[in-house]
């Protein structure tokens, strides 16, 4: 029988452990799908760590191996606590962009996200997406999460994702728009923590 609802519900949303597209400053996005790289793996085994003296009800994940790995890492200190994957936490659609070097357009677009706060545009390529619609599909994910966690009495849920889409989380979630997601840069396996209402 699952605990009684709770009203508040914290996220530890993680930034996956480092690929070797990573490494070699290309961008990976939603349709490159790399494992950790050896700097990766010890990245995941140090926020594992983190969480091994921590509560955690539940671990949720992306669809992308780099996100599983490093949640799974998490995993290792709570064996028993679910692990399950969102394919709507995967990271933005970069379009053609993915795969190819970060100077190959990709610094030029997130000038256009970050400053001139073009939430709207879309990476170029079929199938890309902006912001805005990464957001259109991750947020009721969110709100699906935190609700199940509430259901089942669950108060720590830890989030391995992407990039950008933490960014995009933090921005709609803090400040209610994406003009300033800029301002949440994420670095390999940063972990954010907030506290959210059911």
């Amino acid at each position: 029988m699952p605990d009684a609802a709770i009203e508040q519900v914290t996220l530890y949303l993680i930034r996956h452990g480092e690929t070797e597209v990573n490494r070699r400053n290309c961008v990976q996005g939603k349709r490159i799908d790399p494992p950790l790289n050896e700097r990766g793996r010890r990245q995941a085994e140090c926020v594992g760590r983190q969480f091994q003296d921590i509560k955690v009800d539940w671990i949720v994940t992306s669809a992308a191996q780099r996100a599983i790995e490093t949640g799974s890492a998490v995993s290792t200190h709570h064996p028993g606590v679910p692990l399950d994957s969102f394919p709507a936490l995967n990271e933005l659609e970069f379009g053609d962009l993915e795969g190819r070097h970060v100077t190959t357009g990709y610094n030029d677009l997130v000038v256009k996200w970050d400053t001139d706060h073009c939430a709207d545009l879309t990476a170029p390529g079929a199938g890309s997406e902006s912001p805005t619609a990464c957001a259109q599909r991750a947020m009721p994910c969110i709100q699906d999460i935190v609700e199940i966690a509430a259901a089942k009495g669950w108060r720590h849920v830890c989030i391995v994702a992407h990039s950008r889409l933490i960014q995009i989380v933090l921005a709609a979630m803090l400040d209610g728009s994406l003009q300033m997601m800029g301002k949440y840069k994420q670095k390999k396996a940063a972990i954010n923590t907030i506290k959210v209402s059911a």
